[in-house]
């Protein structure tokens, strides 16, 4: 099922994006350590082989994971979907948001990147979760969140 389908009526998409390289780092750099070992196969030590052939899976891997997760923002609302063996998709409308946070650990400042959480109201804790954002996409969102808001007069 494409997320096309969940659309509601008149709904578009303004962004598509998935989490950012640097949140699957430490995937990529065991893989590539384990892909190094192949030097061991040339120098005479075969097992490495099975080191080698594990590190292109854990990259694979690191891979697949990346873009099972999808992260949607539209005119009316945001869209997480993880779609990898089973599907699942959360959404808040925007006028049902109370908090929008990003926060940044020292390697997410480094990077450029966050992690957006938005809370709905009548909802316990965070439910929307957008990891390794830019704060282009924050903008982006909180953007429709004003729009959709009714203020006060």
């Amino acid at each position: 099922m494409a997320i096309h389908e969940d659309l509601h009526g008149g709904e578009r998409i303004v962004l598509e994006t998935h989490p950012h390289r640097w949140v699957y780092a430490a995937w990529y750099a065991v893989g590539v350590v384990l892909m190094l070992s192949l030097y061991g196969v040339v120098i005479g030590m075969p097992y490495f082989a099975f080191g080698a052939l594990v590190g292109l899976l854990v990259i694979m891997m690191a891979g697949f994971l990346r873009r099972a997760d999808r992260y949607y923002v539209t005119d009316k609302r945001v869209i997480h979907e993880y779609r990898l063996i089973t599907r699942k998709v959360s959404s808040a409308f925007y006028n049902k948001v109370q908090d929008l946070h990003f926060t940044q650990g020292p390697f997410e400042r480094l990077m450029g990147i966050g992690t957006i959480h938005i809370n709905t109201s009548g909802g316990s804790g965070i439910e929307i979760t957008f990891k390794g954002i830019t704060p282009a996409v924050k903008r982006i969102i909180e953007e429709h969140i004003g729009r959709h808001h009714v203020q006060p007069h």
